[in-house]
């Protein structure tokens, strides 16, 4: 499913220009034209879509009779070890950045606009982080890498999903309908009615869970309902696709893009045309395997550069550019992100995952027992 590896680069990208465009390069307005930017914290839904969807695909069928230890414990062990390694350690960059910026002021060095450890950087909201709670409202905003709170919201969605597609396996075809249609009634609940699905810190885990649903279901439909390849033809993707960009620069309810990034994913995991095709070259699939890293990292960059500007010239970062030389910056820093997302996904992802499954307490407590396989 390289396509769908390459949605997801793409779409970890456009959450990076639409953090990076707002108050940090002030000068910088993409949404006057148009709400695509402005917009584009929606492709957090497509990825929580997409999650269900690939979940179920890669491990469905072991829980399809019933929810065993033997099989939950190393399906969440890799999930944690796919997650975690790299939250915990940009965690820590964030700390150790919080770290200098309170030693240049405890020194007399410096000033800054943000006094160190307060606020959304309080040292309780490491706590928070380091137990994936960010989405769980114990906070009462964003707290130290504010996306992840994406993170910890979909580590829910991976502790309730052995349950969770026994129960849909159970079900008949009218009940997975319904499901789906009770998670669209409670995405309008958390969202005013579908006006603003942007609830991170307080309803991310329910944001999450009702999407992550319809990604399980959706993937049970793509492998057992006939006529789901019609959705993998080029005409078809590309009204889809037609459609979520109509959706997105004309800024309707946001709840209306959540079917349409389903019919998208479903279309191109069912596609081998040319839409598929242009999203399967190998420097988007590329991007996708770094998205995770780019996702997680790019919030870092950005308080980085603004601290440093801080600390040097002593004013607010990009505040004398025009929108010319902003956006020029922000290409800039978008190089400077995957640059160092392809760094941490080789330095630290992977190492990090595959010293996980050769641990010693992987080999002792997670692997499955040999009746359990």
């Amino acid at each position: 499913m390289d396509a769908l590896t390459s949605l997801r680069g793409i779409a970890a990208v456009l959450v990076v220009v639409y953090h990076f465009s707002g108050g940090f390069l002030p000068n910088l307005e993409l949404g006057t034209h148009s709400e695509f930017v402005p917009k584009s914290y929606l492709w957090v839904d497509l990825f929580f879509v997409l999650s269900g969807f690939i979940i179920t695909h890669a491990y469905g069928d072991s829980f399809a009779e019933r929810v065993r230890w033997e099989t939950a414990r190393p399906f969440l062990f890799a999930r944690m070890a796919r997650i975690y390694p790299l939250h915990l350690f940009v965690l820590a960059a964030f700390a150790v950045l919080e770290l200098a910026k309170w030693g240049l002021e405890a020194s007399g060095e410096a000033e800054f606009r943000a006094e160190p450890f307060e606020h959304a950087k309080h040292p309780g909201a490491i706590a928070t982080n380091m137990m994936m709670l960010q989405a769980a409202g114990v906070e009462d905003g964003l707290t130290w890498n504010g996306p992840a709170w994406s993170v910890g919201a979909e580590w829910f969605a991976y502790l309730l999903f052995p349950f969770f597609i026994l129960l849909v396996f159970r079900m008949g075809w009218i009940a997975r309908v319904l499901l789906v249609a009770a998670a669209g009634v409670g995405l309008a609940l958390i969202s005013d009615y579908g006006r603003n699905l942007d609830v991170t810190y307080d309803y991310g885990v329910l944001r999450c869970a009702f999407e992550f649903s319809l990604g399980v279901v959706l993937y049970l439909a793509y492998r057992s309902v006939p006529g789901t390849a019609a959705l993998g033809r080029d005409a078809v993707l590309a009204a889809v696709l037609a459609a979520i960009l109509t959706v997105m620069h004309l800024g309707y309810r946001d709840i209306l893009l959540v079917p349409l990034f389903g019919l998208l994913i479903v279309g191109l995991a069912a596609g081998g045309g040319t839409v598929a095709r242009m999203l399967s070259v190998r420097p988007l699939v590329w991007l996708g395997e770094i998205s995770y890293s780019v996702y997680m990292s790019h919030i870092f960059v950005l308080e980085l550069v603004d601290t440093g500007w801080e600390f040097f010239l002593d004013e607010r970062f990009a505040k004398r550019w025009n929108d010319v030389e902003s956006l020029g910056v922000l290409l800039l820093l978008l190089g400077v992100v995957l640059l160092l997302s392809a760094a941490l996904y080789r330095r630290v992802e992977l190492p990090a995952r595959e010293a996980l499954k050769r641990s010693r307490f992987a080999r002792r407590y997670v692997q499955p027992s040999p009746r359990a396989q």
